[in-house]
């Protein structure tokens, strides 16, 4: 996924673009096993020395926090100035959403924590990979369909024919409730054979007599409208307020990515730096190399990850003998070059552990030396191989 900047016409320009890797998460899973990454983004706007002016990081953490809550929907038919009271409401449980009773007109079942986002519990569309704090205003028209606005950000929410992060109404004049679940949150996105509506689609309540059904989903949540007496009308308003709890005195404030999103970066002038003991910073990692690593692209393709570089290096791989294994070259651009583009010392280089002949590396200990390509200044350092 990539951010970037933009000319006045709305193009994007390399007069500061810069990309901000995360995780991507599909469906749901416990807040524990979600997966975050922080990384240092690539800024190639204007240059110092070939190395670019600005250095930083962005974090963000694709959905599935503990700490999720959802408001109970509120609703304002249209002509009104008041939003229907609330008749009755039910919490739910971890393996059902929650329900709030509209007197003579329909009942909202929908998720109010976290725990209810779990859709492969409570087999329902609700997607806490999806789920984004904020207030979410649907409007309905008079064709049946909505436009959803998220105030928080100020942007729509666009329609999406899949489960995903915008809004859209169930086939179920088409499709069992079941078989939407399975095919839009069970089966990969090449696969899937149903599709979201842009206008509502109502059937017979198979619960609740002489009423109706109708489903929609926005940004991770499914709101299941049952028991309807009264249909939505052009110019109904529905708000849905997304936010986190408060735990300990913090409230989280990380969130998942979505079209339409403003980011704020603090961007620091990057600095050479030749403070002594800098280079001492440099790591292997893992080290030692024990039969397979974190770095590892697939079977037989066993690396490390040189850290803490400077801009320019070049590291020389040498057996315990003194005979010279590889030569790597680091910099911006450079093949296996990883951020710290900044020249603050926190670049990366990921080494597929095999010799300048393309020969797996054999269990030993290796050294390596690092020489600042633009101070001339030099470490050696040592790391070791258990195949």
């Amino acid at each position: 996924h990539y951010l970037h900047f933009e000319d006045p016409e709305g193009r994007p320009t390399t007069n500061g673009t810069f990309t901000i890797p995360y995780h991507e998460i599909e469906g749901l899973y416990p807040y524990d096993q979600v997966a975050d990454q922080e990384e240092p983004f690539n800024f190639s706007g204007p240059l110092v020395s070939d190395g670019p002016l600005f250095n930083g990081s962005a974090y963000f953490r694709k959905g599935g926090l503990e700490a999720a809550k959802i408001a109970p929907l509120k609703i304002k038919p249209a002509l009104s100035s008041d939003f229907l009271q609330i008749s009755d409401m039910h919490a739910g449980s971890y393996e059902y959403p929650g329900a709030i009773l509209y007197q003579g007109v329909f009942i909202v079942e929908q998720p109010f924590v976290a725990l209810q986002l779990n859709g492969f519990i409570s087999r329902t569309l609700n997607v806490a990979g999806q789920f984004a704090p904020g207030s979410l205003v649907i409007h309905w028209l008079a064709d049946g369909s909505v436009e959803v606005w998220d105030q928080a950000n100020s942007v729509p929410v666009r329609y999406n024919e899949q489960v995903a992060d915008g809004w859209g109404f169930l086939p179920l004049d088409r499709y069992s409730h079941d078989e939407i679940y399975e095919d839009q949150i069970e089966r990969p996105v090449e696969q899937r054979i149903t599709s979201l509506s842009r206008q509502a689609v109502y059937v017979e309540d198979p619960e609740i007599p002489a009423t109706e059904w109708m489903s929609l989903y926005v940004r991770g949540i499914q709101l299941s409208i049952r028991g309807i007496r009264v249909r939505p009308e052009a110019g109904d308003e529905w708000i849905l307020d997304m936010a986190f709890l408060n735990l300990a005195g913090q409230t989280v404030r990380y969130t998942s990515p979505f079209a339409g999103m403003r980011v704020a970066l603090n961007l620091t002038p990057a600095e050479k730096s030749t403070a002594a003991g800098r280079l001492e910073r440099i790591k292997v990692v893992p080290n030692p190399y024990i039969a397979s690593g974190l770095f590892d692209s697939g079977p037989n393709k066993g690396s490390v990850m040189f850290t803490n570089l400077p801009l320019h290096a070049t590291i020389r791989i040498y057996t315990i003998s003194g005979n010279l294994v590889n030569i790597l070259r680091h910099g911006p651009g450079l093949e296996g070059s990883i951020g710290g583009v900044g020249d603050r010392n926190s670049g990366q280089f990921s080494f597929y552990l095999t010799t300048r002949f393309g020969d797996q590396m054999a269990s030993g200990i290796y050294y390596f030396h690092v020489r600042d390509d633009e101070t001339g200044d030099e470490i050696i350092g040592k790391f070791s191989i258990i195949q």
